[in-house]
């Protein structure tokens, strides 16, 4: 007798869904059900020309088992996340630390080389712009 799959998840994971669900198939929603169908039918189509019904049988428990593994299940939700258009987050992240603490590294430095020296001129960044705003219009006047 042919069975869908939808007749199959009841009669032989009804059960164990349903201690997972801890609500019932209520919970686990006509999209869950769909997408399953969606892998199901893709994991066929990649074994359709395989002839040998037992190397057919491997390939198929060796795409659930990938589908299934932590250590890959774990690697795809970094890509995804990656993947995100969340530009600060990810430059953030790859350099390690955040703007604000460069700037409040910097600032703890010069206040501590001020400590130092209190005599010493200090020439504060707007002042280094306009100089340069400067030289460079003096350049193009030349």
């Amino acid at each position: 007798m042919n069975e869908t799959p939808k007749w199959h998840v009841l009669l032989c994971h009804a059960v164990s869904l349903l201690r997972q669900s801890k609500g019932g198939l209520v919970q686990i929603g006509e999209s869950h059900i769909e997408r399953f169908h969606q892998i199901r039918e893709r994991d066929r189509q990649r074994m359709c020309r395989q002839r040998n019904r037992i190397i057919q049988k491997q390939s198929q428990a060796k795409f659930q088992n990938i589908r299934m593994d932590p250590n890959i299940k774990k690697e795809q939700a970094t890509v995804a996340r990656r993947s995100k258009r969340n530009v600060k987050w990810v430059l953030k992240d790859e350099r390690g630390y955040d703007k604000k603490e460069e700037r409040e590294r910097k600032r703890a430095a010069i206040e501590s080389a001020e400590m130092e020296n209190p005599m010493v001129a200090r020439v504060l960044p707007r002042d280094l712009c306009k100089e340069e705003a400067r030289s460079a219009m003096d350049d193009n006047d030349a």
